[in-house]
């Protein structure tokens, strides 16, 4: 009977042992792929971070472009407006008005 307790307690202990092995096994495992999870999400994380970079620079050229065609568009429109203003001036000198006065006065 003494012997029976101890094959028993020897093969509960040698159970609870295998017990422990898989626990620490499986916890290794699951450190090791979160391990490489990070891994993963770190070099994402760098590609993103560049793109998000280059996202930048196009964004800045694309303001100076904006800025660029504001001042064209400013630009026309003044010369837009000086143009409108010589055509009516030189409407009003073929009528003999304005700057130009007519060498014989109209009638009436």
């Amino acid at each position: 009977m003494d012997m029976m307790l101890t094959e028993a307690n020897s093969l509960d202990i040698v159970t609870r042992m295998l017990e422990i092995a898989t626990t620490v096994g499986a916890v290794g495992v699951v450190v090791y792929k979160l391990g490489r999870t990070v891994e993963k999400f770190e070099a994402v994380g760098l590609q993103q971070a560049h793109e998000i970079n280059e996202l930048k620079k196009d964004v800045r050229a694309m303001g100076e472009l904006i800025t660029q065609v504001a001042v064209q568009t400013s630009r026309q429109d003044t010369f837009e407006a000086r143009l409108a203003r010589m055509e009516q001036l030189q409407d009003d000198m073929r009528r003999g008005e304005g700057f130009i006065l007519p060498i014989t006065p109209r009638p009436g």
